[in-house]
């Protein structure tokens, strides 16, 4: 696809901390079993919703490839360009 120069999109950054606490050893895969086993299970669990920063297209195109997905998630190239929709 055509490569567009950047528009005034705005991407963010937000780390969430799940502390669980529990009295048989905790045997998660996913966030889905993280928060069932905290809403209706016998785990306690607290969320410390961390700060939001603001990043640019390059840092997060970076990011989306480290968590596996594809930057044209949100319509970037590998390196944080515009994909011409």
């Amino acid at each position: 696809m055509p490569r567009m120069k950047n528009r005034k999109r705005r991407y963010f950054r937000q780390v969430i901390s799940v502390e669980v606490l529990a009295d048989e050893r905790p045997d998660f895969h996913s966030l889905y079993d993280v928060a069932d086993a905290i809403t209706t299970g016998g785990f306690s669990g607290q969320v410390e919703p961390g700060k939001i920063e603001e990043i640019n297209a390059a840092k997060c195109a970076e990011l989306l490839q480290k968590q596996g997905s594809d930057p044209d998630l949100f319509g970037l190239t590998e390196s944080g360009e515009d994909l011409e929709r």
